[in-house]
C-alpha cells in the first residue's frame, strides 16, 4: 500500500508544506550552502562506485546503496525508487517505512518529493557524492545524482519516524540519518526493498564458521545485497564478493577506504575501493552482517 507524505489529521496547507520539505544540513555544516545542482539521477546504469559517503554518519544507507547497485535486481530497485516529478528538478522518491516491514505483512510506502538542491563545499558535494564537483547549468556533467537524491529523501522519512504523531517535523534534517544508523543498521535495506531482513550477529566462532562462509557467497550469487558492520569502529561496509577463502568488502566513505583501525594497519584497496580479508579477519573485526531473509530471497526481486 502506498501513501503520500502526511496524514489525514494534517491540514491541507501543512501537507503541502511538508511535501516540499528539504532536509536541513547538520548545525555544524551550516556554512555549506544548499545549492541547486543540474544533472540526472541515472545518466547510465547505477554502480557501487557511484556511492561516496560524505560528512555525515550515513554509512548504513550508503553501504546499502552500494550493495544494491552490484546486482541487476538491486539496480531495478534503485531505478524504480526515483521518478521525475514534472519538467523541473523535482523527483518523487518511493521509500518503505522501516517500522512497517515485518515478516508476512504488507509494508507501507511513502512517496517523498525532493529537489536537486544539496549542500556544497566550494562547489563540491558535501554529503552523498562527497568530493565530486557538482554539475551546474554552465558546466554540466554525467555525475549520477541518485545517491544524493535518495539520501535527501531518506532524511525526510527518518525525520518523520522520529515524530510519528505529527508527521514530518517543521525542520527535517540530514542529522536524522545519523540517529537512524545508530538505532538500526538494517533500516535502509528495509526502506529501499520492503523486505524482511536478517541481522546475523558474529559471536561464537563455531557457529560463524558453519554459517557465514556458505551463507554470504550464496546470497551474493543470487544477487541479494549484503552489508557488514564493523565492531569498535561502528561503520557499515558493503560485501562485494565472497568465496571459500574470504570476502571482499567496500567502504562507502572514500576518505577512509583502506584504513581499518581495528586491524591496526592500513590495507591497500584495489582500483574500485575494495579490499579482501579472510574469514578469520571478518570474524575478528566485524560485529554482524545484514541480508534479506531467506523467506524473501525470491519475492524481493519481483
Amino acid at each position: 500500500m502506498q501513501r503520500a507524505i502526511g496524514n489525514r489529521a494534517l491540514t491541507r496547507a501543512l501537507r503541502a508544506q511538508l511535501a516540499r520539505a528539504r532536509p536541513d544540513v547538520k548545525p555544524e555544516d551550516s556554512k555549506y550552502p544548499v545549492q541547486e545542482v543540474y544533472g540526472r539521477p541515472f545518466p547510465r546504469d547505477p554502480k557501487p562506485e557511484d556511492v561516496r559517503q560524505g560528512m555525515i554518519g550515513s554509512c548504513a544507507l550508503m553501504s546499502t546503496l552500494e550493495a544494491l547497485a552490484r546486482s541487476d535486481s538491486g539496480r531495478d530497485y534503485l531505478r524504480k525508487a526515483i521518478t521525475p516529478n514534472g519538467p523541473s528538478d523535482k523527483y518523487n522518491v518511493t521509500l518503505i517505512d522501516p517500522r512497517s516491514v515485518k515478516f508476512r505483512s504488507t509494508p507501507q510506502s511513502h512517496v517523498v518529493e525532493v529537489d536537486a538542491w544539496f549542500p556544497l563545499d566550494n562547489g563540491n558535494f558535501h554529503y552523498a557524492l562527497k568530493g565530486w564537483k557538482a554539475p551546474t547549468r554552465a558546466n554540466p556533467s554525467d555525475i549520477p545524482l541518485w545517491p544524493a537524491i535518495i539520501e535527501s529523501a531518506y532524511a525526510l522519512v527518518v525525520s518523520r519516524s522520529a515524530h510519528p504523531d505529527t508527521g514530518y517535523p517543521a525542520k527535517a534534517s540530514y542529522a536524522a540519518i545519523e540517529h537512524d544508523t545508530i538505532a538500526s543498521g538494517d533500516n535502509p535495506l528495509k526502506a529501499l526493498t520492503g523486505s524482511a531482513v536478517r541481522v546475523e550477529k558474529i559471536t561464537d566462532i563455531d557457529r560463524f564458521e558453519q554459517r557465514a562462509p556458505a551463507e554470504i557467497p550464496s546470497a551474493l550469487q543470487r544477487g541479494l545485497p549484503v552489508t557488514a558492520g564493523a565492531g569498535a569502529y561502528k561503520h557499515q561496509y558493503s560485501v562485494v564478493e565472497a568465496d571459500a577463502r574470504g570476502l571482499k568488502i567496500r567502504d562507502p566513505n572514500r576518505e577512509l577506504t583502506g584504513s581499518f583501525p581495528e586491524a591496526g594497519e592500513k590495507w591497500t584497496p584495489d582500483e574500485r575501493g575494495s579490499w579482501t580479508i579472510t574469514w578469520r579477519q571478518f570474524h575478528t573485526y566485524f560485529a554482524d552482517y545484514v541480508t534479506v531473509r531467506s523467506e524473501h530471497a525470491e519475492s524481493w526481486k519481483k
